[in-house]
């Protein structure tokens, strides 16, 4: 009987023994949901020290019951970054789950039966960008002699709408833009409503056109400097015929350097259009050669200078300079391997077209062609456009620009009209606007389609005679500052307009000019304000302004055990084009420093050709960042830790391993006392 229950102790002994080894964790093994195993302290129970991620919240609930526990909402706008699992003190009693956090989840401790307090963790929900990418696009048929402005077109980018006719001439167009999209304004919503034109007036008469007022001046010949002549025009453009050669721009140009006379001759540039009657065709410009400047004074534009070189390659740079001069002589340097600088020097008694005796030019070699030799990708062009409607005080506009390049506008069959705003015509005729880009290569936005017609409509309830936008005029011209005197002798023009001039100060003027009955000004008012300032006699010896002297400025904080380090560039003066680490272009701001703590090295330029830098700035400059020093008082749960061998609550690895190895001898020393005296008894 004694032999039985020995054996039978020991058979019990031995599986208590094996079974306390066997449900142990195995070493290694990796907690369940993408969690971790960190380290207990006192620390790890504040629920503070868990936030670590930007706009983290961190809150405990105690006691947790039931278990397992189901997670609550989050909040409005709000999810769970993680959960820490409480259970007990030994090692692994902080469980920390990441994946799969949401409202009903259930959570447990993986290796605890129990939850002695749960900390929840929530981020804001990240949102969705808002882009100002949607648009719409209204487009008609335009009036004719027949019939009147009519099938309208819509197109939606990112957007929808709605198409509504309040009356039989108008339309009404209400957009609505897509889930995160806003229209260029900055709002949801855009609408669009306009009248039809009507069908063209009886006969279909065409508009007067504009009256042009051609405008000239011109500047004397001096010791120093040579003449010159400015050609322009007042109310629209003009061709210039100089000296028998048609086709001459508006401009400035310089004098002939043996002092003879200029004849120019205008006329309008848009068939149709008129010369103001007060102009008459030609006029003589005259130009006398200075006095007591010896016997021969300089003599501008006879001495030329001009550079050229090979065209870069895929196999080398640009290179190969070659200077040709005419009554002159030059010095060709190289003051970096990238760079050249020609000093061209005027002979005797010449001038360059600039009208000083020395000319530079200095430029940097293009690098040879980046490898493949691809073509860049060229810009995408949108043209804009935009139109307001007559009323009985002001004229009607339309507005042309574009959007990520540039465009050549035709206008009613005149090609080459610059971006801007325009009056509209005065007998309210439509305007037929087409666009194309004006750097070869670049593509019109596909949902572009030429030609768009712009409508303007009377107002009513005016008279008879509204008033006609551009036919009246005004302009001042005033003699240029000198060396000697400031600038003076303020000359007033007015067109179909009355004025007065006043001088406010003994440095500034103000005209005030008022249109004539049923005229206005070609900003469509009734009145027009011109004032400005006289410039001041030119600088003593009329020397050239100073530019400006720029100070670059930067500042850096080390990293900290909660915080990153970081670094500001900043100038003083004026701007600055920074290079940091061999990126060029970095604006002045603040940066994060690298995460490795790695160098950051440097470059200051300065941002306007002709700035300097100060003398005392020394480039470059190396900003160096150290890894925090001690150790930090606490580590975020981002370190995955081996878990324990115990799966019971109030004992360590250490004390289950003894109670185990105990169990076992025991049994096996049951086992051995009853085959001792099995053998022996």
């Amino acid at each position: 009987m004694f032999k039985k229950i020995v054996a039978s102790l020991a058979v019990v002994l031995l599986t208590v023994g094996m079974s306390v080894v066997g449900i142990a964790a195995p070493a290694g093994a990796a907690p369940p949901g993408g969690g971790t195993y960190p380290p207990t302290d006192a620390a790890a129970n504040d629920p503070g020290n868990w936030e670590v991620l930007p706009g983290e919240a961190c809150y405990k609930i105690e006691p947790v019951n039931p278990v397992p526990y189901l997670l609550p909402s989050p909040g409005a706008g709000q999810q769970f970054s993680k959960v820490i699992v409480k259970a007990g003190s030994g090692d692994g009693s902080n469980l920390v789950l990441t994946d799969g956090l949401a409202e009903g989840t259930p959570v447990q401790h993986n290796l605890k039966d129990s939850i002695s307090h749960l900390i929840l963790c929530t981020v804001p929900t990240p949102v969705d960008p808002i882009l100002t990418d949607a648009s719409v696009t209204v487009t008609t048929t335009p009036a004719t002699c027949e019939a009147a402005e009519g099938d309208l077109m819509v197109a939606a980018v990112n957007a929808t709408f709605v198409t509504s006719y309040p009356t039989e001439t108008t339309y009404r167009v209400v957009a609505t833009a897509d889930d995160n999209h806003l229209f260029s304004n900055g709002e949801p919503t855009l609408v669009i409503e306009d009248e039809f034109a009507p069908k063209l007036a009886e006969g279909c008469e065409l508009p007067p056109l504009a009256l042009v007022t051609p405008t000239y001046s011109s500047t004397q010949p001096t010791c120093t400097t040579a003449g010159s002549y400015t050609l322009g025009s007042d109310g629209g453009d003009v061709v210039w015929t100089v000296d028998g050669e048609t086709g001459v721009a508006s401009g400035t140009y310089s004098a002939p350097s043996d002092y003879s006379d200029v004849t120019i001759s205008a006329t309008p540039a848009v068939a149709g259009d008129g010369l103001d009657p007060d102009w008459v065709n030609p006029k003589v410009l005259t130009f006398t050669a200075p006095t007591g400047c010896g016997e021969t004074p300089p003599t501008s534009g006879a001495a030329s200078a001009s550079v050229t070189t090979t065209p870069a390659t895929c196999e080398a740079a640009e290179g190969d300079v070659v200077v040709t001069v005419t009554n002159a002589t030059f010095a060709l340097t190289y003051p970096t391997e990238t760079t050249y600088r020609v000093v061209a020097t005027a002979d005797d008694n010449h001038l360059f077209s600039n009208g000083e005796p020395t000319l530079v030019i200095e430029d940097e070699f293009a690098p040879k062609l980046a490898e493949g030799c691809e073509l860049p990708p060229l810009a995408l062009v949108t043209p804009t456009y935009s139109s307001t409607q007559p009323t009985c005080t002001t004229a009607g506009s339309y507005t042309l620009g574009s959007d990520g390049g540039d465009v050549v506008w035709t206008v009613d069959g005149e090609t080459g009209v610059a971006s801007g705003t325009y009056s509209a015509p005065s007998d309210y005729s439509d305007v037929t606007i087409s666009a194309t880009p004006a750097v070869a290569g670049d593509g019109l936005d596909p949902d572009w389609v030429n030609p768009k017609v712009l409508t303007f409509t009377a107002p009513t309830g005016c008279g008879e005679t509204p008033p006609t936008s551009g036919a009246a005029s005004a302009s001042v011209t005033t003699t240029p500052a000198t060396c000697e005197a400031a600038e003076g002798d303020v000359v007033v023009t007015v067109t179909n307009a009355t004025f007065a001039l006043t001088y406010p100060t003994e440095t500034t003027y103000r005209v005030v000019a008022t249109a004539d009955d049923n005229h206005l000004f070609s900003n469509g008012e009734p009145t027009l304000v011109i004032e400005d300032e006289f410039a001041p006699k030119l600088v003593e010896g009329c020397e050239l302004p100073s530019f400006a002297l720029v100070t670059p400025t930067y500042s850096s904080t080390q990293p900290t055990c909660t915080a990153g380090g970081s670094y500001t560039l900043g100038s003083i003066v004026g701007e600055l084009v920074w290079t940091v680490n061999g990126e060029t272009g970095v604006a002045s701001g603040t940066y994060s420093a690298p995460s490795d703590y790695s160098d950051v090295t440097i470059t200051a330029a300065p941002a306007v050709a002709g700035d300097g830098l100060d003398p005392d700035w020394v480039n470059p400059i190396v900003l160096r960042f150290a890894a925090p020093a001690g150790v930090c008082s606490f580590n975020p749960p981002t370190l995955a830790f081996n878990p324990p061998t115990l799966a019971f609550t109030g004992l360590t690895i250490g004390a289950g391993m003894s109670l185990a190895g105990g169990l076992l001898f025991v049994g096996l020393a049951g086992l051995f006392v009853a085959r001792h005296r099995r053998l022996h008894g």
